[in-house]
């Protein structure tokens, strides 16, 4: 990946933490796809799915992803600028900013169907709004808040993309692969995590009611900011005191991330430095919300529990 590119994202990234963009999703969506005709989007404005999709704008990555898995990266008329940098995305696709499209630009593709995030805050304002006037059917998915809400998500895509089976296949893929991990990883002992989306002296890390929290769980470990509830700004003294066993970071702005970890002086008493017990989790697969998050939650159970996970 580019490093302008990852750069860029990862701004947006704190951006979004810091204005809670990572916002749960409404739960109309059904588990079954093949369920009831769509007439809401994921942040329950009204919409009129487009009778054939053939022609697609993607303003998110994460959206963009779940695009190309369910077979319709052909359709792709133009993505956002992080989108670009993923295989499989056509050659020469206009290549557009998620948080100011150029609605004019947008408005030349002819496409039948616009899919943004919260990013973008579509809610019937410009410039989308040009789209929409336009006869495009355009669909806002906010970053979901749980795991579950990252799978209604994925039917959503497929429902209104008719790609239903494969939607259905993807979603049956996150759960038995979350299964696995739960089940080599029994009962054994949590261990105690910290995890960190923005590096000090602005640190970043989040508590429950956040998809991240759930995986932690899942691979086994205790998030030791839970009892505090979604994105937060955290202290090194914070940090200190809660001690945990072992430290994920997924920065990706820094060029050794885990190594500015262990050479924190501040740290040299916690636990999780002091055994280096520090590990990176791969940035996009664990800060995007979509069916990629099974990567992530592979990668720190490994991390946590090697002699029963040692996949990575």
């Amino acid at each position: 990946m580019r490093k302008p590119l990852i750069l860029a994202f990862a701004a947006m990234l704190a951006l979004a933490f810091l204005a809670g963009c990572g916002q749960a999703a409404p739960a109309a969506a059904p588990s079954d796809p093949a369920a009831a005709p769509l007439t809401v989007d994921r942040a329950g404005n009204p919409i009129t799915p487009p009778e054939q999709v053939e022609r697609i704008i993607a303003l998110s990555p994460a959206i963009t992803q779940t695009l190309i898995n369910l077979g319709l990266a052909g359709k792709l008329v133009a993505v956002d600028m992080n989108s670009a940098v993923f295989e499989g995305i056509p050659a020469d696709l206009p290549i557009v900013d998620m948080l100011s499209p150029d609605g004019e630009l947008l408005l030349t593709l002819n496409a039948d169907l616009a899919l943004c995030s919260a990013m973008t805050g579509y809610d019937g304002s410009e410039p989308l709004k040009l789209l929409a006037d336009s006869g495009v059917c355009v669909a806002a998915i906010p970053s979901s808040d749980s795991i579950e809400g990252i799978k209604q998500d994925l039917v959503f895509i497929a429902g209104i993309t008719r790609t239903e089976d494969k939607g259905a296949e993807i979603v049956a893929g996150l759960e038995s692969g979350i299964r696995a991990v739960e089940d080599a990883i029994g009962a054994a002992e949590k261990k105690s995590v910290y995890f960190e989306i923005a590096a000090a002296p602005a640190a970043y890390s989040f508590g429950a009611g956040t998809f991240m929290n759930e995986m932690i769980e899942i691979a086994g470990g205790r998030n030791i900011f839970a009892d505090i509830d979604g994105w937060l700004a955290v202290s090194e003294e914070q940090v200190i005191a809660r001690d945990p066993d072992v430290i994920f970071t997924n920065v990706v702005y820094l060029d050794a991330p885990v190594d500015e970890i262990l050479s924190r002086a501040s740290l040299q008493e916690v636990t999780a430095v002091a055994q280096g017990q520090v590990f990176f989790v791969d940035n996009f697969s664990s800060s995007l919300a979509n069916e990629y998050i099974l990567t992530a939650i592979r990668q720190m159970a490994a991390a946590l529990h090697p002699d029963l996970w040692p996949n990575s």
